[in-house]
């Protein structure tokens, strides 16, 4: 009978000291905040679709790839495969399918092109793997790496509990703060949709969903981007052999922020 009773109290005193589900969303969000500023190292996979419309037709760019980024020293190396297609009325103009990698550190940019076709146009462009380039600037690989900040969203809904990779997680709906981001900034009418996936355990985002459409010009993002190994991924060296365009031609500094500006202002 003794025993019995104390089994009992085990499970009423484990049962009590369970945590339920946080139901306010905004708590939600600023533990996943505090987790993204503690964040040192992070595994990421991605994947998604510009689409911009013109008057004299329109283009598109298809991409996936996956990388490591290493924060404390701020270092990213992604592969990413992409395709690129033009039209003019019904008819393709021009197509590009490839891949492309990128190492960046607090002191270097480096990228290579591999396998680039143009099917529309019937040639191919590059064949196997193209040299390492060393260019002038990683500016804007790392101010990209700020997008996925929780900090730059407000929350509109939590949706419950969901599973994801074997594990509960907080699926929470979000509006951008535009004002927050210059290239946003001066769009009008522009929806701004994400959706958040956080760990319910450690408060980790696991995954973030964007979708950006804006009217004028009529464009659309929609970008999905899976994170795991937080804190785990470890640095990596730089390529070793690489053509050194800083020391042959002046370029300016590859920026991926102005080229998103230009892309939703329909350049």
């Amino acid at each position: 009978m003794k025993k019995a009773l104390i089994i009992s109290m085990l499970f009423v005193t484990t049962a009590c000291n369970t945590s339920a589900p946080l139901q306010n969303p905004q708590e939600i969000m600023t533990k996943a905040v505090q987790q993204m500023q503690n964040l040192t190292a992070v595994h990421t996979a991605f994947n998604g679709v510009i689409n911009t419309q013109k008057q004299q037709g329109s283009q598109s760019i298809h991409f996936k790839g996956e990388g490591d980024s290493v924060i404390d020293i701020k270092q990213h190396r992604l592969q990413v495969d992409f395709k690129t297609k033009s039209t003019s009325g019904t008819i393709v103009s021009s197509d590009i399918i490839g891949t492309i990698d990128v190492f960046a550190d607090s002191s270097a940019f480096f990228y290579k092109t591999s396998n680039l076709t143009s099917p529309a146009l019937g040639i191919t462009l590059t064949e196997g793997n193209e040299p390492w380039v060393k260019s002038p600037s990683v500016q804007g690989v790392i101010n990209s790496a700020t997008y996925i900040n929780p900090n730059l969203y407000t929350v509109t809904a939590l949706n419950g509990v969901v599973p994801l990779n074997n594990k509960d997680h907080y699926h929470i709906n979000a509006v951008l703060n535009k004002n927050q981001l210059p290239e946003l900034k001066e769009l009008a009418d522009t929806n701004l949709a994400v959706q958040f996936w956080i760990d319910t355990d450690t408060f980790n985002v696991s995954k973030i969903s964007w979708n950006i459409e804006t009217t004028e010009p009529t464009n659309s993002v929609s970008l999905q981007i899976d994170l795991s190994n937080h804190n785990k991924v470890s640095p990596t060296n730089p390529p070793k052999d690489y053509i050194d365009s800083t020391s042959s031609v002046e370029q300016p500094p590859i920026n991926p922020d102005a080229f998103i500006e230009e892309l939703l202002n329909g350049g």
